[in-house]
């Protein structure tokens, strides 16, 4: 056992002398935090703080270097794990919420509370969005894919927007519904020249 100082109310401290930059780690006494810094007074320039709880606090950068990179968070126990975003006015999260077995991302700091994002055990995707759901693909297609075929896509041209279907002879269907019955409204067919189908007479009013 090697013990740096007497238990007094003073800091306590080992120093690295470098011949450019000098290093410290040692207890700030007063805020009862073990710190590692910069310089030779603790407190000046920190990089880590562990406080009296036992959190750890990064005051600089932190990578994670080699091969492959791995963070984990949690140990696998039956509770909820959580990144939480600190702003100034509005706090995020990404976490997964253990008792549902949704990964979530949402406001504020309460895993599951505000969520605006979800992905299910399944793999769907839920979306929980108050304003726009806006879809950039910065002048390249929004393709749609199912079991990694590729089955339709929008993109623009011009100022004109269209609709592909990827599928040989894929028609192109418009459904609603009709007092809980599926209605298909149009088809477009696009089995030789193609044509449009309507489920019913066209009204054209004004």
């Amino acid at each position: 056992t090697f013990t740096i100082g007497d238990a007094g109310a003073e800091d306590a401290a080992l120093i690295f002398d470098g011949n450019q930059v000098d290093f410290v780690m040692g207890v700030d006494d007063s805020a009862d935090e073990f710190r590692l810094g910069i310089g030779t007074t603790l407190g000046s320039t920190r990089v880590l703080e562990i406080n009296s709880s036992g959190d750890t606090v990064f005051q600089k950068a932190v990578q994670f270097a080699g091969s492959t990179p791995t963070v984990t968070v949690g140990d696998g126990g039956a509770e909820d794990t959580k990144i939480v975003f600190d702003g100034n006015a509005v706090d995020y999260y990404v976490g997964l919420d253990d008792s549902a077995d949704n990964l979530i991302i949402g406001s504020g700091s309460t895993v599951g509370s505000n969520s605006l994002i979800t992905i299910d055990s399944d793999g769907d995707l839920s979306l929980d969005i108050a304003g726009d759901i806006n879809l950039d693909a910065g002048g390249h297609d929004i393709i749609l894919k199912g079991t990694g075929a590729e089955y339709g896509k929008f993109n623009l041209s011009g100022n004109s927007l269209n609709i592909h279907s990827s599928i040989s002879d894929g028609d192109i269907v418009f459904k609603g519904n009709d007092g809980g019955s599926a209605v298909t409204a149009l088809t477009l067919d696009m089995s030789g020249s193609g044509q449009a189908v309507f489920g019913s007479s066209v009204f054209v009013g004004n």
